[in-house]
This record gives structure tokens, sequence and C-alpha cells, in this order.
């Protein structure tokens, strides 16, 4: 059992366990830290499974802050709390940008999809003065007006928009390279393999240096 601190008296330890670290780990995937807002708490509430169910138990922030400092390996896994804290925090990273991405994706698909039926021809219209009879019986021009253009059947003629048409030869052919670029694509893929294969590298190395940073000042955080 997780015992409060109250009226000054000391807490009881707390000891790492596998239901422990799985819920703090939940935490993380729901919220995308193990701390609130509010700083100086001295005590997290986390949801843990138990033999009864889920019960909700307080864990101190310095016990968090010593399991992840001494990097201790959680029991029945082998693996270590922080490293385990850290695959969460980038699985909820990943899964908001995936949501992003998704969402802009969504738009882009409706976009193109607007683009591609717009019809490219346009009836075709000529402007023609709209007048009247003046006072002295001349005719004058008050304004203009648009009218189509018919065939000798009484049907409209259409003609092709080039600025139309040049819009969706862009967006076909953007759609193309990128779902067949095998076939439409212009840059040859092998030649910055290598070169995308180490920025990978870099940037998955930096990646895991700021998580651990984040954890560190998710910590340091709740301790101020």
């Amino acid at each position: 059992m997780i015992i409060y601190k109250k009226n000054g008296m000391r807490q009881k330890p707390v000891k790492l366990t596998l239901p422990i670290a799985k819920a703090l780990q939940n935490k993380i995937l729901n919220t995308g830290k193990l701390f609130g807002s509010m700083t100086g708490m001295d005590n997290i509430e986390v949801e843990v499974e138990t033999d009864l169910g889920k019960q909700k138990m307080a864990i101190r922030y310095h016990s968090i802050n010593q399991w992840v400092t001494d990097r201790n390996v959680v029991p029945e896994t082998g693996e270590v709390l922080m490293d385990m804290l850290n695959e969460s925090r980038a699985i909820f990273k990943q899964k908001k940008i995936d949501e992003r991405r998704e969402s802009l994706m969504n738009d882009v698909e409706r976009e193109f999809k607007r683009t591609m039926n717009l019809k490219t021809s346009q009836v075709r219209r000529v402007r023609m003065p709209i007048t009247k009879t003046s006072e002295q019986g001349r005719e004058i021009t008050v304004g203009y007006k648009e009218i189509p253009v018919v065939d000798e059947q009484d049907r409209p003629i259409r003609i092709e928009n080039p600025k139309i048409l040049a819009v969706k030869m862009d967006t076909a052919k953007f759609i193309a390279e990128r779902l067949k670029p095998e076939i439409y694509g212009k840059v040859d893929q092998s030649v910055n393999k290598h070169l995308v294969f180490s920025l990978a590298d870099l940037r998955r190395s930096k990646r895991e240096m700021s998580e651990n940073e984040e954890l560190q000042g998710d910590l340091r955080q709740a301790k101020n």
C-alpha cells in the first residue's frame, strides 16, 4: 500500500514493481507526461493493476526521481524504467504527429479531389453594353453585361481555360510523382541514399538525448 505523507509523518518507501511501471507508462501514453502543470507536488496519482482490479495509488516524486536517476530495472522485465518511460513518451509523440499528419493529409486529399474535379472548359461569354434612351432621344451606354455564346441549336459554346488546365496538370503530375516515383519521379533516389540514412541516425540520436532531458526536466519541474 502507498501511504501519503501527512502531519509531518514520514512516508514509507515505495518499491518499484511491474504494475507500478506499467501505470507510469500508461500515464505518459495518455497525457505525454508524468506530472501536470502544477509544481511543488509531493505525489502523483496513478491507476495500478492489482489482484482486486485497478486501484488508485499515490507515488512520491522522490521515489520516481530515484528510480530514474539510478536507472532502476523493472522486476520481471529486465528493462530500465527510464528507457520504458522514454519509449512511452516517444510513442505518445509519434501518435500526436501521426494524428496531425492524418488531419493534414485529409485536408490535402480533399483539395486534390476538388482540384481534379474542376472543369477545364467554361461557357464562352461576350460583353454586351446596356443602353437606354436619353431625354434627347439618344442611346447611351449605362453599363455592361456578359451573355453566353450559343451555337445553332441554342447550346452554350464551351472553351478550354488554359489556367485551370495548367493547375490540373500540375496537380496530377505532383500526385503521380509521389505515388509512382519509379515511373514518374525525376530524382534518382539511390544518389542520396547514404546521406538519408546518415541523417536519420543523427536525428535518432538527438531525439533519444532530448527524451532523456525532457524526462529529467519533468522531474525537476515537479520538484520545484
